[in-house]
């Protein structure tokens, strides 16, 4: 790639997305002043600290995780304050972040094609309860449609369960699925740690990327069919305020994930898990009735039944919204990765010329 249509790709990118704000930016063309590492990390403690403000169940919902990615989409955008230090820190051989970085940004960018391609698999789930509850709502609830809703319950339940199937079938995606806690764990951790504890600029990289990875395991984990695992517990370095603040977070979120997982759901997601048991009660319902045989439905027994589709259109109207916020969101993020990894490689670029340049001289 040229360094115009480098940094024309990049400029795209980058106008996709909010600026850092105001207390962030940096008058001049190199940030120098240690005031603005630290109005980064104070303002990323803060949102960290405002996740922690939800009620415990609310860790593994999707509206939650929605509000997570926001806060990884922010960090990532301020980097752009700190390409003037990072191009410095390269030149002056503090070069070995840059390349684990670019490492793990690649492994970071697969992962979220996975966790994208697996909430596209909850929305064909939903496309079957559609059809369900739409064989319920057209017409008299004669054994005909009962018959027929009740074989779309059938295939909507069994769609997620089928999701392990359908992944096992599938090798690679399903080994990216299952494996994303430790793969995500991994990329942390190949940081060189003795440098971010130093407090150098680049330590706003480490932060954007471990903040990702954080939110990114949380998602798989919630996503993930029947987990035999657990939240993989990251290893955060440093001393600033968001390390601790994250450090409690975490800790927090694997113990709901931890309290969920004996439950024998099929969805750890709470608005999944309460779409689910509705579901189940529907199909439950149907099934009872069939087998008493008594048609026309008495209004007592039709009632139920109106009653119960009700209840899962409520919950599936909200369902689809926030599903599909979340679907976007993590869209955003993978642009947002883009965007990051050619910041970095403008600065890689920049490096090898510099050095080259002064080594001619």
């Amino acid at each position: 790639m040229s360094g115009s249509s480098l940094f024309a790709s990049l400029g795209a990118a980058l106008h996709f997305f909010p600026s850092p704000p105001s207390s962030l930016r940096v008058s001049g063309s190199v940030a120098t002043s240690l005031s603005v590492l630290s109005a980064f990390e104070t303002e990323l403690a803060s949102r960290l600290e405002q996740l922690k403000l939800t009620d415990e169940a609310g860790y593994v919902s999707a509206a939650w995780l929605c509000q997570a990615i926001d806060v990884a989409l922010s960090m990532h955008s301020y980097t752009e304050a700190f390409v003037p230090d990072l191009q410095l820190s390269v030149t002056q051989g503090n070069g070995k972040w840059l390349d684990e970085y670019l490492d793990g940004s690649v492994k970071l960018l697969d992962v979220c094609n996975v966790l994208r391609d697996s909430v596209d698999d909850v929305q064909k789930y939903r496309t079957f309860l559609d059809s369900a509850l739409h064989s319920l709502e057209n017409g008299s609830m004669g054994k005909a449609q009962l018959l027929r809703a009740n074989r779309a319950l059938l295939k909507s339940i069994g769609a997620l369960k089928r999701r392990n199937e359908d992944l096992a079938q599938q090798n690679q995606r399903r080994i990216k699925l299952e494996t994303c806690s430790s793969m995500l764990r991994r990329i942390g951790e190949k940081f060189d740690l003795a440098d971010i504890c130093k407090g150098n600029f680049f330590g706003v990289v480490y932060a954007a990327q471990i903040t990702t990875v954080f939110v990114c395991g949380v998602l798989a984990a919630a996503l993930c069919v029947k987990s035999r695992g657990s939240l993989s517990t990251l290893s955060i370095a440093g001393q600033a305020p968001w390390v601790f603040s994250l450090s409690s977070l975490q800790q927090r979120v694997k113990e709901q994930l931890d309290k969920k997982k004996p439950k024998g759901t099929h969805n750890l997601l709470n608005e999944l898990e309460r779409e689910e048991s509705s579901v189940y009660n529907l199909q439950d319902l149907i099934e009872k009735t069939l087998l008493k045989q008594s048609f026309p439905l008495r209004d007592e027994q039709a009632k139920d039944i109106t009653q119960a589709v009700d209840n899962i259109r409520k919950s599936s109207g909200d369902v689809g919204a926030i599903l599909t916020t979340l679907e976007q969101r993590m869209s955003e993020l993978f642009r947002m990765l883009i965007s990051s990894r050619l910041i970095l490689l403008d600065i890689y670029t920049y490096s090898r010329f510099d050095l080259s340049y002064s080594y001619r001289l």
